[in-house]
């Protein structure tokens, strides 16, 4: 149970760091975009 316990776990953070990343990203584009000429 444990095991199975801590892989989930570890499944649900890269999936959460995977989203934040995509955030950034998304947000990072979009102020290019503005400051860009």
């Amino acid at each position: 149970m444990k095991a199975t316990g801590k892989l989930t776990c570890k499944m649900h953070y890269k999936k959460i760091l995977s989203e934040n990343l995509l955030v950034l990203k998304t947000v990072f584009n979009k102020r290019l975009k503005e400051n860009g000429p």
